[in-house]
């Protein structure tokens, strides 16, 4: 065995199938995440669009005089109503916090899977080609050498 030969050939690839994971992965996880942040950024949306609409039916009408004295509740409406529709509001409220705190995590994630992106084509591009350059042209001028016609095979 020669102790200058270092076995690089899965080393390289290794390092290049590695970085085509990496991007796999890391675009897949933006993706999947973007995805899951906007279902329940409309459903929020939509929850709130519903309780705006019951909270309108709930407060005086414009232009009357009930409406320009205070902003409370139409007196025909039971205490509890008003009551579930606020803490539904509020939920909502709580929601839409909720969400743009994912939003600025996907904001982050999105910085970072450009990071490992970025990094798994460097890698990729760097195995292949040092696998290419360094292995597989020597390995194909070997295979062209013993496959010409007259050369003596070896056993």
């Amino acid at each position: 065995m020669d102790p200058s030969f270092i076995p690089t050939d899965s080393l390289y690839k290794f390092v290049s199938m590695s970085g085509v994971v990496l991007v796999c992965v890391s675009l897949w996880a933006v993706l999947k995440l973007r995805a899951i942040v906007w279902a329940r950024l409309f459903d929020a949306e939509r929850k709130l669009g519903v309780v705006d609409v019951e909270l309108s039916f709930l407060r005086p009408k414009k232009g009357s005089a009930a409406a320009e004295v205070s902003v409370a509740p139409a007196p025909s409406v039971p205490r509890e109503e008003v009551k579930r529709v606020l803490l539904l509001h509020e939920e909502n409220r709580v929601l839409h916090r909720e969400i743009r705190h994912q939003v600025r995590e996907l904001i982050v994630l999105s910085v970072i899977a450009l990071f490992t992106t970025g990094t798994g084509f460097g890698m990729a591009y760097w195995g292949f080609t040092n696998w290419y350059s360094k292995i597989q042209v020597h390995s194909d001028k070997l295979l062209a050498a013993d496959s010409l016609p007259g050369v003596e095979q070896k056993p």
